[in-house]
């Protein structure tokens, strides 16, 4: 499977759990809790595997949000995008599917990056570095 949320795709989520074309997605056994400034107590980690990248998502159990939704096909010339923090994401599950023209890049490289754990200090070891 390529990238999900592509025009054609039927997309879908089932308490959390995301389906693209029927198919649910991988998920890696559970990372932990979030431990940093600014997150709520009780959020949850876990890696989301996506063909070719895997990344981690957020849950919030304790936060109202919408874990059921769909299903949804995404219309010719039209991307289904969803924030990784997804209780706490207003993306295409609120105000729809995104044509091409409004995206406008990707990111590659970080630019800047501060640890919140340590009251905004930059970390400078992470300034231009490749964004796999």
């Amino acid at each position: 499977m390529g990238q999900p949320g592509l025009p054609g795709d039927v997309i879908e989520s089932r308490d959390d759990h995301l389906f693209i074309n029927g198919a649910p997605l991988a998920y890696a056994a559970f990372i932990g809790t979030a431990q940093r400034a600014g997150v709520p107590a009780g959020a949850l980690l876990a890696e989301e595997r996506l063909v070719p990248r895997s990344h981690p998502v957020m849950e919030l159990p304790n936060v109202p949000a919408l874990r059921t939704f769909g299903p949804v096909r995404v219309p010719p010339g039209q991307y289904f995008a969803m924030g990784d923090n997804r209780d706490n994401s207003h993306d295409s599950r609120f105000f729809g599917c995104v044509t091409r023209d409004r995206i406008l890049g990707r990111a590659t490289t970080v630019v800047a990056s501060v640890d919140l754990d340590r009251y905004g200090q930059p970390r400078f070891a992470r300034f231009g570095n490749a964004i796999p």
